[in-house]
């Protein structure tokens, strides 16, 4: 699998087993939650945080993946999670050492392959696939604490958490969330009137904390939830307790297309029905035959000179 590591570092003390640890820690695409004691190097754990199928474990000696059986040969048909798009793209986590846990915006997609690399389906066909989650992750037990489901938003905002026992994180479809980081309960939201995939912050003026939130949406995504350059405007939004402004009226999400009418065009319907597939499924599958193609040449290679 070609898992790419675009996430931010943390670094923390850890107390596991009566000893303390600065470590460094990582969620990546793949799927595994990365604790790593940053004075010697050694990886002390490595679990999944997610859905993952790609592989096995993490072997903590060597800090390589057990992967599947026949994950690279196209030989047989497979369920892989996550797909290319990953588990937790660069969205920021955060971490909060008064519960000692790390908040992760996650996504939960698979895909099935085929018994050879031309043959993948992308579409959801489990419960929750397509989904996106807010994970609180216990980096010393090593499990998860407690999920948030986003049933309609896939791709989501980075996460702050406060000395006050909260968890921040906007969604795609344009909500603004205070969730209490022990529990997950929610406590509080806010329409921003447009997606958000930033993180937010805070800080503290004049004795009065404040947290604020970049409101902008520009992904993939963007035009599934019915946003449009120039259609909601882009802002800084800013909060603070009992303050009592509200946003001037912006347009709503539009999921309607305008088509450009011309009379010289002349539609084909053969044509049109060829090209009703979608455009990011098909680009999405071509890329990944194709480095199916290229990992099995390079393993024949590296075979014919015994280099494996």
């Amino acid at each position: 699998m070609e898992f790419d590591a675009s996430s931010q570092m943390i670094l923390a003390d850890l107390k596991e087993k009566g000893a303390t640890h600065k470590v460094l820690m990582v969620a990546p695409k793949n799927g595994f939650y990365y604790a790593i004691d940053r004075q010697t190097g050694k990886l002390l754990s490595a679990e999944k945080f997610e859905k993952v199928t790609w592989a096995e474990r993490i072997d903590l000696e060597t800090g390589r993946p057990v992967e599947v059986p026949h994950l690279s040969d196209g030989s047989t048909a497979l369920e892989i999670w996550p797909t290319g798009v990953g588990a937790h793209r660069w969205q920021a986590m955060s971490f909060n050492p008064n519960t000692g846990l790390t908040y992760i915006p996650t996504m939960r997609q698979g895909w099935r392959s085929g018994p050879h690399p031309g043959s993948i389906d992308r579409s959801p066909q489990n419960p929750g696939e397509g989904s996106g989650g807010l994970v609180a992750w216990d980096p010393v037990a090593q499990r998860q604490r407690w999920d948030v489901r986003y049933a309609d938003s896939f791709w989501n905002g980075g996460t702050l958490t406060t000395a006050g026992n909260l968890v921040f994180q906007g969604t795609g479809r344009g909500q603004f969330v205070a969730y209490n980081a022990s529990t997950g309960e929610r406590l509080w939201d806010f329409d921003a009137g447009l997606g958000i995939i930033a993180a937010p912050m805070t800080y503290e003026a004049n004795g009065v904390q404040y947290v604020s939130v970049l409101v902008g949406y520009g992904c993939f995504m963007q035009l599934n939830y019915g946003w449009h350059f120039n259609e909601q405007p882009r802002r800084v939004l800013t909060f603070a307790l009992n303050a009592r402004k509200s946003l001037p009226p912006t347009a709503p999400p539009r999921f309607t297309v305008k088509p450009v009418d011309d009379a010289t065009i002349t539609i084909d319907a053969q044509q049109a029905t060829d090209g009703a597939r979608p455009t990011n499924p098909t680009c999405v599958t071509s890329a990944m035959a194709a480095n199916w193609r290229i990992l099995r040449r390079c393993h024949q290679i590296c075979a014919n000179h015994n280099w494996l």
